[in-house]
């Protein structure tokens, strides 16, 4: 009889649902928090149907980052669901007023993010980041995340981190970290770029690294896979 009762009875459908590829953190005014959430957009299919893009972004401004994220649905009009999440941007500006602590810790505590997502400090707001138009992949979040993993793994000019290692540092005897950077205009165009790197504590942002100097971090570091040494 138990085996016959079990079931799904307060489950969601997969179209209540909207995936979240990338947040971006940004402090807005009065210390309120801005966040932009970038979903996936299923295909279209049909006669005289073209989908322009595969993404596209919500921005909610709250007193907290628990309000903003509860926000999502009244645009969307489907939960967010956060287990195919790639990349979590937090702007520089944001660093500076909240810390990286309080930015984490909502997805610290949400069960369904997943520990190996990317994250990033951004030049400038993080919000503007996930608007850009993807070279290759479907969307930008989806393409931060690539440039960043074979930056680290091919030139070394920026550092590969995931939501696991920077909780790791973060914890450590010297409470210090090392997120890769994302800015703007890398290597003489107007795409966005990974490249360099960006040292924090629990309270606010340290220093902000070039390439040259994140190759010699990562030396140090004994992390350094490939690259060229001048």
């Amino acid at each position: 009889l138990l085996a016959l009762c079990t079931g799904c009875w307060d489950q969601f459908e997969l179209s209540d649902r909207g995936f979240v590829m990338g947040v971006g953190l940004d402090a807005a005014e009065d210390g309120a928090v801005e966040l932009t959430a970038q979903f996936y957009k299923p295909s279209q299919s049909g006669e005289g149907r073209q989908m322009d893009t595969a993404f596209v972004n919500i921005t909610t401004r709250e007193d907290n980052l628990f309000d903003a994220v509860h926000d999502i649905p009244i645009q969307l009009g489907r939960r967010a669901q956060w287990s195919h999440m790639r990349v979590i941007l937090i702007s520089d500006e944001f660093l500076e007023s909240h810390g990286i602590m309080n930015a984490l810790d909502f997805f610290f505590r949400d069960y369904e993010t997943r520990l190996t997502s990317s994250i990033f400090v951004t030049e400038g707001k993080a919000g503007k980041y996930l608007a850009e138009d993807p070279l290759l992949e479907y969307t930008p979040s989806q393409q931060f995340r690539e440039a960043q993993l074979m930056t680290a793994k091919v030139s070394g000019k920026s550092i590969g981190t995931n939501f696991w290692r920077l909780l790791t540092q973060l914890r450590s005897e010297s409470g210090v970290a090392v997120l890769p950077n994302l800015q703007m205009g890398g290597g003489g165009r107007n795409n966005a770029a990974v490249s360099g790197a960006v040292v924090v504590n629990g309270e606010r942002m340290l220093v902000r690294l070039g390439s040259r100097d994140t190759e010699s971090l990562l030396l140090l570091r004994n992390r350094y896979e490939n690259g060229v040494i001048n």
